[in-house]
């Protein structure tokens, strides 16, 4: 459907989004937890909470019933935060980003764990996210977490609707990433 016709998710299709391509690049399995609108500190759009209040629910609602971790372990977990975010105090920013980091390891101890800029950031907001993320790995790293790694987008991609990449952004962003992984894995 075009941009602007029926409703928003109209131009929404996460089976089409980046994180499934890359999953089928590498003929991997794939879980995605995703929520438009969503931050790690700061949500836009009126949402009240943020991924670290939701991640471990089965519906993405604080009111929804737990997600059994068990049930699903993946060698690599990919987090996409910060554009919702927008630029914040970074003490505040990476605080949160390595709680939230640490509480992912809890639940998957032997997963790598990759932290990504948004492929839609502009050159300010990127620039802020390539701070927070390289700051968030130090201290990661330095906590001995040898598993945590950052992928930095080499460009902004966001010529589908109302700023997000279009499909065709989605397989180049996809094509970025199955890279980075391939050799992060080594295969």
């Amino acid at each position: 459907m075009p941009c602007g016709k029926g409703v928003w998710q109209d131009q929404h299709n996460a089976y089409m989004s980046y994180g499934p391509r890359v999953a089928r690049t590498l003929n991997a399995q794939w879980q995605l937890t995703a929520y438009s609108g969503i931050g790690l500190i700061h949500s836009c759009c009126n949402i009240k909470f943020t991924m670290p209040d939701i991640f471990d629910r089965v519906n993405l609602q604080q009111d929804s019933l737990q997600w059994d971790f068990k049930k699903y372990v993946p060698d690599v977990v990919t987090m996409c935060l910060g554009q919702n975010d927008g630029i914040q105090d970074s003490t505040t920013f990476c605080t949160a980003y390595v709680k939230f980091i640490k509480d992912v390891r809890g639940r998957y101890p032997k997963a790598n764990l990759v932290m990504l800029t948004s492929p839609m950031g502009d050159t300010k907001l990127t620039t802020a996210l390539k701070n927070y993320i390289s700051g968030v790995e130090a201290k990661l790293l330095e906590s001995g977490d040898r598993k945590v790694s950052h992928y930095f987008f080499s460009k902004q991609y966001h010529a589908g609707c109302d700023g997000h990449p279009s499909l065709e952004e989605h397989q180049l962003i996809a094509n970025e990433l199955s890279g980075y992984l391939k050799k992060l894995k080594g295969c």
